[in-house]
């Protein structure tokens, strides 16, 4: 009866949901990153980002203006805006600038941002940073430890940069990490399912590992990462400028390397309360989440709509999904129509 009893527990926890649309907006064309916080929806789209109530949809306010003086963003065509939300204040961080906006938007300071620095997340009286990191010919992505006055402390994981060595990888792995409860969660995923769990002095305090792999990469996928990889600004250009032959050439001066397998963990975040690793497996349309608690117990297994998939430079840019989950419900926006001018805001609790 036990046997049961626990096989109908996994059958229940695995089942998917199914969203419903709880509001329209008007004022986003193609928004970059969400996020929800309290009763607000937060948007992202190039310097701005659009705040509306979670009760009627109706704009409250938006943040971000375009210049150089203080407050003011300039973004370039390869990083977007990147921002997180906090009981007092809103973090945005562009290519060079980390700002600090109170919740209704008044420009509070900001702090200069090395370029090569992607994002940063505070942990005590330290900062989390996924960055470019350039030695001779090849480059990685690093998550490193810096100071509160962004001293370089030290690394704590890498993996090759896309573009490597005369390789160009065509399907990378972003590399994901999160901060929950004053520790750092970095997923590891070239070595399986692994994330690493580190104080906020850099200290490993424990690897979090699971036999759980992913899925074969089809020709199919093979192909949608080719054609990812030609709305890269560079490739763009060439593209429009000498056609898709001269583009393809491009490419293939390069060593195209595609994996056989996709790694286990697509994207690792925090909502505050729990850890969720989004993974590639796909059932009836929708994608799976794995909710864990702190110590990587894996509590809950979602499958969720299937979310729009963000362009290929702003996925290894860090945090900048276009789905959030708070207060166990999931969030995200859904295109009204291919030529509609409108995005539908859909919800589905995870309780």
């Amino acid at each position: 009866m036990q046997r049961v009893i626990w096989v109908l527990t996994i059958l229940v926890a695995a089942l998917p949901v199914f969203s419903a649309k709880i509001g329209t907006i008007q004022e986003v064309l193609q928004p970059q990153m969400v996020k929800v916080f309290d009763n607000e929806l937060f948007v992202v789209e190039d310097h701005q980002i659009f705040v509306y109530s979670l009760d009627d949809f109706k704009l409250k306010q938006s943040i971000g203006k375009l210049g150089e003086g203080p407050g003011e963003l300039t973004l370039d065509p390869s990083r977007s805006l990147t921002i997180s939300v906090h009981a007092d204040v809103i973090v945005a961080q562009s290519r060079t600038k980390y700002i600090l906006f109170s919740r209704d938007g008044t420009f509070l300071k900001e702090s200069k941002k090395f370029p090569a620095i992607l994002q940063m997340i505070p942990v005590k009286d330290n900062f989390v940073v996924l960055k470019l990191k350039y030695e001779e010919t090849h480059a990685y992505f690093t998550v490193n430890l810096y100071n509160g006055a962004l001293e370089d402390q030290k690394e704590l994981y890498r993996q090759p940069f896309f573009n490597s060595g005369g390789k160009l990888y065509m399907m990378p792995d972003p590399l994901n990490f999160c901060v929950l409860n004053d520790k750092i969660y970095v997923e590891e995923s070239p070595d399986g399912f692994v994330i690493e769990v580190f104080d906020a002095q850099g200290k490993t305090l424990q690897k979090i590992k699971k036999d759980l792999s992913g899925g074969e990469v089809s020709d199919e996928a093979k192909e949608e990462a080719f054609d990812d990889f030609t709305k890269i600004p560079s490739f763009q250009r060439v593209l429009l400028e000498q056609g898709r032959s001269a583009m393809t050439k491009m490419l293939n001066e390069y060593d195209l390397v595609y994996p056989d397998r996709f790694p286990p963990i697509q994207c690792l975040f925090s909502d505050g309360k729990q850890l969720y690793a989004k993974t590639y497996r796909r059932r009836h349309g929708q994608e799976e989440y794995l909710a864990m608690d702190t110590s990587g117990n894996i509590k809950k297994t979602f499958f969720l709509p299937e979310v729009p998939k963000q362009p290929f430079l702003i996925r290894v840019q860090g945090d900048k999904n276009l789905f959030s989950i708070h207060d166990e419900k999931f969030y995200y926006l859904k295109m009204v129509g291919e030529d509609e001018e409108a995005w539908e805001v859909h919800m589905e609790k995870l309780g």
